[in-house]
Order: structure tokens, then C-alpha cells, then sequence
């Protein structure tokens, strides 16, 4: 099993397959799952990652130089975060666990073919998180689909502020439950009381907890879920403006 599912995600890296030049149109994955595309700067960004590309084969990302990343503009740069993640992490094992119907993850799946945010592109985000949200409400607006890219993004700055607005969206797209498990991660990352306390943080985020935690999904937990995370939403919003930085 091991060696199909490595040999499915070399198939996602090549021609045709892959997604990292460009949507996927077909890649078998739910829609929310797949990457979302911004379109700040895309054609240069792309050409800019073909220029910094391997001429091998590989599922490995090539990271641009510090030149050449620090020569992209603030859009570019996160254009660049959320199509072309820089840090190779090897998970054949574990990437066709996190499709299970009916359940509940503790962690977002993987939608980069095994690649993930650098440090570098983490600091980006983290830096530059007020114009990381503008951006993502920018991308969403109207959007039928959150990609895996942009929550997340949310998860890495904390961007508790966005929780409503996927309330929003989860509303009109009840079957994306990795918004669930967007507003799981920033509870039990912030170590929000309520969330803490509830029977669900132990399975999937306490100290005997595995990386491929999960739960049942049904009303009865979905509903717990999200009128927590407004409760920590209405927290965060009294105990800091807004506008200023998070943890």
C-alpha cells in the first residue's frame, strides 16, 4: 500500500497531474482540499518557479534563493507561499488516511504533495499577517471553495479573525469539514478553555494524541465545533483589537 501511494503521488507531479503550476482540474480530491489559486501576480510567480525549478522529476519542491524570493513583491511572495510550499516532508504513509468519510481530523491534510511551508515562508506569513487576511477575504469573497493552502495559512498567523467568515462559508458548504478542523487547530493552539475541557481535545490533540487523530463527525460534534470557535472568536475579540498582532 505504501509503495502505491508513493507511486500515486509521483503521478500528481507530473504533466498533467500535478498541482503545482496550476489548478488541478481533475486530481480526485475534494475540491476544498486542492489548492486555491491567488491571483496576485500568478503568471510571474509561475514563471518565476519554473526559472528556480529542478530539471528532475520530484514531488520535492525547489526553494528559491534568498535573492530571489526577497526580489518578489509582498503579493508575489504570497502567491508563492500558497502554490509553492519550500519544505519536503516525506508522509507516503499517511496522505490517503485523512480522505475517511465520517470522521474528524486533528490535522489538515496534506494538499501540497508532500510539500510544506518553509520557515522562511512561515516567517512571511506570520509578519505579514494583517495583509495575509485582507488577501485571503479578498480570494474568498463570494468563493464556493477554501483551498487547503489558505486555512492553512489562517492556522499558521492565527488568524482567529477569520473565524466568521468560514462560519459563513461552512454554512453554504456544510461538506468542508476541514473548516472544522481549521477552527480545532486554533482552539487547541491557543489552548482555549472551553475547547481544552470539551471530550473532544484529548483524542485528538492531548498527550497520548497521534498526528493522524481522529473523530466521529456528526451534528452533535459539528454544532459543538463551531459555536466554540465563536466563543473563542468573541474571546480573542475582547481580550485584543482586532487589528493588532496575535500569538
Amino acid at each position: 500500500m505504501r509503495i502505491l501511494c508513493c507511486m500515486f503521488l509521483i503521478l500528481l507531479s507530473l504533466p498533467g497531474f500535478g498541482q503545482s503550476m496550476g489548478p488541478a482540474k481533475n486530481s480526485g480530491w475534494p475540491d476544498f482540499r486542492r489548492l486555491t489559486y491567488p491571483d496576485y501576480g500568478l503568471e510571474q510567480v509561475q514563471a518565476f518557479i519554473r526559472q528556480n525549478k529542478d530539471r528532475r522529476e520530484s514531488l520535492m519542491n525547489t526553494p528559491a534563493s534568498d535573492g530571489g524570493f526577497d526580489s518578489l513583491s509582498l503579493r508575489e511572495k504570497f502567491t508563492y507561499a500558497m502554490i509553492h510550499p519550500e519544505r519536503y516532508l516525506q508522509n507516503c504513509s499517511g496522505s490517503e488516511y485523512f480522505f475517511r468519510r465520517g470522521k474528524l481530523f486533528a490535522r489538515l491534510s496534506s494538499g501540497y504533495n508532500e510539500n510544506m511551508l518553509s520557515r522562511r515562508q512561515i516567517h512571511f506569513l506570520k509578519t505579514n499577517r494583517d495583509s495575509v487576511m485582507t488577501f485571503i477575504r479578498a480570494i474568498t469573497r463570494g468563493a464556493n471553495t477554501w483551498g487547503i493552502n489558505l486555512k492553512q495559512a489562517i492556522i499558521e498567523i492565527n488568524g482567529w479573525e477569520m473565524i466568521p467568515a468560514m462560519a459563513a462559508y461552512h454554512r453554504q458548504r456544510p461538506d468542508d469539514t476541514d473548516v472544522l478542523t481549521t477552527f480545532m487547530q486554533l482552539m487547541a493552539n491557543d489552548v482555549f478553555g472551553e475547547f481544552v475541557q470539551s471530550p473532544y481535545y484529548d483524542p485528538l490533540y492531548g498527550a497520548q494524541s497521534r498526528y493522524n487523530a481522529i473523530i466521529d463527525y456528526n451534528k452533535t460534534t459539528e454544532t459543538f465545533i463551531i459555536n466554540t470557535a465563536m466563543n473563542y472568536y468573541k474571546y480573542r475579540t475582547g481580550k485584543r483589537p482586532s487589528g493588532t498582532s496575535a500569538k
